[in-house]
C-alpha cells in the first residue's frame, strides 16, 4: 500500500475503538462501518480537493463537508458520530498529501476499520463460545 498509508489505517482502528461503547457486537459493527464510510468519502472528497490544487477547492471542500456533517448530525447518536467522521475524513485527506493514486487513503481508511470490525466480531464470538460452553456444562 505505500509507505503512508499504514498511518491511516491506524487512524481508522484507532477511531473504531474512540467508537466503541456497551452495546451488542453486531450493532457496534453496523455503527462503526457507518462511521468508517462516512469517514472515507470525507477525505475522498479531501484527497481529490487537495489534488486538484486550488485553495480554493479545499477551502469549499472543507465547507461543504461541516455543512453536510451538521445536516447529518441532527438525526441521532450514530449519525452525530457518522457526521463528525465526515469531517474528520475530510480534514485528514485535504491536508495530508499522500503519494500514490488518489483512491488509496480512503481505501486505507476502510481497511483499517474493517480489521477493528473483524477483531470485534472474533471477540464476540470467542464470547459466545464461552457462554454456551457454560450453559451446557451446568
Amino acid at each position: 500500500m505505500g509507505p503512508r498509508c499504514p498511518p491511516a489505517a491506524a487512524v481508522a482502528a484507532l477511531r473504531g475503538t474512540g467508537q466503541d461503547c456497551d452495546d451488542a457486537p453486531f450493532s457496534r459493527v453496523r455503527r462503526l462501518a457507518r462511521t468508517a464510510t462516512t469517514a472515507s468519502l470525507g477525505c475522498l472528497f479531501g484527497v481529490l480537493a487537495l489534488r486538484s490544487g486550488r485553495p480554493t477547492g479545499v477551502t469549499l471542500c472543507l465547507i461543504t463537508a461541516a455543512f453536510v456533517a451538521g445536516l447529518i448530525s441532527v438525526y441521532g447518536r450514530i449519525a452525530s458520530a457518522a457526521g463528525i467522521h465526515l469531517l474528520l475524513g475530510a480534514v485528514i485527506g485535504a491536508g495530508i498529501p499522500v503519494p500514490g493514486p488518489w483512491w488509496r487513503p480512503p481505501l486505507a481508511l476502510l481497511g483499517g476499520s474493517a480489521s477493528r470490525s473483524m477483531l470485534q466480531l472474533q471477540g464476540a464470538g470467542q464470547a459466545w463460545s464461552r457462554r454456551w460452553a457454560r450453559m451446557m456444562s451446568a
